[in-house]
């Protein structure tokens, strides 16, 4: 099965075992309200004054009418799961169908979220490590929790992560107009469910325009593009706004905290707010998700290559459009919650990083890496597995042993399945633990024994690292005429010749002469020359990159000392056709 779908489907499988049964939010009930007026009432007014009965302060009054305080997004999406609920329960409900159904919708976007970080750690990294950053995301990071309740935070996460996977795709020249599109509809859902992803707007929208500037492709078609998509999110907050309130650029957010502008929101010292969200045992995201301390390591990396640097400052710039503005928040707390929710949506951007750190040279990072994976998989587990919620909010308290730890004690679990089990439950507690803790290891040796791209011929080629100064225009040449690829694993239907064989293999070998004179071009990303590898040759043969046979290295990691990552695409008549090269292939000779 595709890589992508295993991690889509075993982080969706563990979120829906762990989803909440139990508490009902606030935040939750806004949402659930806001849901239920469009479904039975068709408007966004929850009721009138005297009418409705409040039954959470999330919900506030204007002209005679309740409003949600919350950005609809959530809900609006959320609706078609929702309403199954309402349907099921025949009238509104906070509990049973219509919490499991809105909570399920939430998993989905947290596993979809695994998946593309999954997707866009690939561009960078192996299979295995790609897999490992994908999976910490979802059971290391205070992601996990969230992902069982009926919460804003993992849906802006998945939003995000989405679409800065296709504007890179775009960028890089592999994903056509479809990408930018998408990524820019990604922005405008992301806007709708939490506001501050209006900054994503301007830092991808720059970031589009400066790469396609410097790579001198088209830039009005694909620029206006993204942009006219994106809008569409301010529009609809613009439409909903007018719709509820009569003005379109007041939003529900201002009316609940009688400001007069967006920024008046933001009152916290902004230092005093990333101390809170860093470090503190309330709020501090490296205690309750060490692994994120990895990431850190690894943007030093990222940005020190010159071949992925521009995308490490993209990655950066995204994490602190997400991080900043929710430190200056007026209650940066987040109120009675596990660990720091308004910042879930930029975990995963300092979590892709990591991969530099793992895929470097330290002789002991494989340990330390997985003790802190560990660390956060048990934090966040038992917050999944008991509550999501916590009584304190003191900077100095620590949910984690103010309220998981009794809560276990007493054996209180939130689960839907708890009362089938009785007793039992500390045996399932403990499988889903186990599970989150044992995937990276299966899915890491599944990458190892899994399909391959073996070098069929009678001479060796080497590889070998360079430095940094090494990196300069270089032609590699073959001492052969001919080239064999044989894939390790069979399957059906694996026609090398088609522009759609991606992730095809094949128990069969294929051989594409070079014919003489021919050579073999090394290219970077985007035709600019970055090698790391040397093919000793006696025999050199030119094919241009357009011809019918042509082939190309193209790096994902740009520069690595240890253990060069790159795969090579040969381009046939009908198109591209993508094969990865085992990472054993780096650093040492492959002999037939």
């Amino acid at each position: 099965m595709n890589r992508g779908r295993v991690i889509f489907l075993a982080t969706l499988l563990v979120f829906g075992v762990t989803l909440n049964a139990v508490w009902a939010t606030d935040h939750t009930a806004s949402f659930l309200d806001l849901d239920y007026a469009i479904w039975a009432n068709h408007a966004f007014a929850l009721g009138r004054v005297g009418q409705f009965v409040p039954n959470s302060v999330d919900i506030f009054q204007y002209r005679g009418q309740y409003f949600s305080a919350l950005a609809p997004g959530l809900a609006l999406l959320a609706l078609p799961f929702v309403a199954l609920g309402f349907i099921i329960e025949g009238h509104f409900s906070e509990y049973g169908a219509v919490m499991l159904f809105s909570e399920l919708f939430v998993a989905v976007l947290n596993a979809l979220a695994a998946l593309y970080l999954y997707k866009l750690s690939r561009m960078y990294f192996s299979e295995a490590t790609a897999s490992f950053i994908a999976l910490a995301y979802a059971f290391s990071t205070v992601g996990w929790p969230f992902a069982t309740f009926f919460f804003q935070s993992d849906a802006s996460a998945a939003l995000d992560v989405i679409a800065v996977y296709f504007v890179l795709r775009a960028t890089r020249g592999s994903g056509g107009s479809a990408a930018i599109l998408l990524g820019g509809l990604s922005v405008a859902a992301a806007m709708t469910v939490d506001y501050v992803n209006f900054l994503l707007m301007p830092v991808l929208l720059v970031y589009t325009v400066a790469s396609l500037r410097r790579d001198r492709r088209p830039l009005a078609k694909v620029a206006a593009g993204f942009a006219l998509c994106s809008f569409l999110g301010v529009l609809t907050i613009g439409l909903y706004n007018y719709a509820s309130f009569g003005q379109v650029l007041v939003s529900s957010e201002q009316l609940f905290l009688h400001s007069s502008s967006v920024l008046g929101e933001f009152s916290t010292p902004l230092y005093l707010g990333a101390v809170l969200n860093l470090f503190t045992p309330l709020r501090g995201i490296f205690l309750y998700s060490p692994i994120l301390l990895v990431g850190v390591f690894g943007f030093r990396k990222m940005l020190g290559a010159s071949a992925v640097r521009r995308e490490g400052l993209l990655i950066l710039a995204v994490f602190t459009a997400l991080f900043l503005p929710y430190c200056a928040w007026y209650g940066p707390t987040g109120g009675l919650s596990f660990g720091p929710r308004f910042i879930v949506a930029s975990l995963p951007f300092l979590l892709l990083p990591a991969g530099y750190v793992i895929e470097g040279g330290w002789r002991y990072r494989g340990p330390v890496v997985y003790v802190l994976y560990s660390a956060g998989v048990v934090v966040n587990g038992l917050a999944a597995l008991t509550s999501a919620l916590a009584g304190n909010t003191g900077w100095l308290a620590s949910p984690f042993l103010d309220s998981t730890v009794p809560l276990l004690a007493r054996g209180t679990l939130d689960q839907w399945w708890t009362r089938f089990l009785g007793g039992f439950w500390p045996a399932a507690a403990g499988t889903v633990i186990a599970a989150a803790l044992l995937l990276p290891d299966i899915l890491g040796r599944a990458s190892e024994q899994g399909p391959g791209l073996a070098i069929s011929r009678q001479e060796s080629i080497s590889a070998r690292t360079v430095s940094k100064s090494d990196l300069k225009p270089r032609t590699l040449t073959t001492t052969c005429s001919r080239l064999s690829l044989q894939t390790a694993q069979p399957c059906s239907n694996c026609n090398p010749r088609s522009s759609n064989t991606r992730g095809c293999v094949s128990n069969r070998t294929r051989n594409f002469p070079f014919q003489s004179p021919q050579s073999l071009h090394l290219f970077g990303r985007r035709k600019r020359v970055t090698p790391m590898l040397s093919w000793t040759t006696s025999q050199s043969a030119n094919i241009p990159p357009s011809s019918d046979s042509s082939w190309l290295v193209d790096y994902r990691t740009g520069f690595q000392h240890i253990s060069p990552n790159f795969r090579l695409q040969c381009c046939l008549r009908e198109g591209w056709t993508n094969l990865s090269l085992p990472r054993r292939f780096g650093n040492r000779s492959v002999q037939a």
